[in-house]
């Protein structure tokens, strides 16, 4: 779900409108995107540090809004500089991001703050993990899977010879 520019100009004039601060852990991980970027927003307009974890546990938010909005929060709170070494974007690789939230646990650690457990993540940066490629038995004859036997005939128009 991607929001717009004017879905999120509520969600940055209103984030303390959700609830009280107490709730804010539980709505940075509620099951609706849309909570989840707001918590994030409000964990940043009210400087709470208490949800560094959260927020950091949100940066590999299957959400692309959430991401952003977790980053928002995240350079807010821990500044520019930090935010920078981090190496973060919101719109790289799963395997990049992955990488990044592994220095911003590191960086939690070194403030004695306890990241969230990594299984906490969300399955969007399960599309890094490599998986097997499916391959014919080599007596297989190409037509019986569908696949061309070579590049180049994948460039011949169907029913030519080679």
């Amino acid at each position: 779900m991607m929001l717009s520019a004017s879905a999120l100009l509520p969600l940055l004039l209103c984030a303390s409108c959700a609830g009280p601060a107490k709730d804010i852990y539980r709505r940075l991980q509620d099951e609706d995107p849309a909570v989840r970027a707001e918590a994030a927003v409000e964990a940043a307009q009210t400087r709470n540090e208490a949800t560094l974890p959260f927020l950091v546990d949100r940066l590999g938010d299957a959400e692309k809004d959430v991401r952003l909005m977790a980053s928002v929060a995240l350079e807010n709170l821990a500044g520019s500089q930090t935010f920078q070494e981090m190496g973060w974007r919101f719109y790289d690789p799963p395997d990049v991001r992955a990488k990044a939230i592994q220095r911003w646990r590191g960086w939690l650690r070194r403030r004695g703050m306890t990241p969230l457990p990594a299984s906490s993540q969300p399955a969007d940066l399960e599309e890094s993990v490599v998986r097997p490629a499916v391959t014919r038995p080599a007596s297989a004859p190409a037509a019986a899977t569908g696949t061309a036997s070579s590049p180049a005939a994948e460039d011949r128009p169907r029913g030519d010879a080679p």
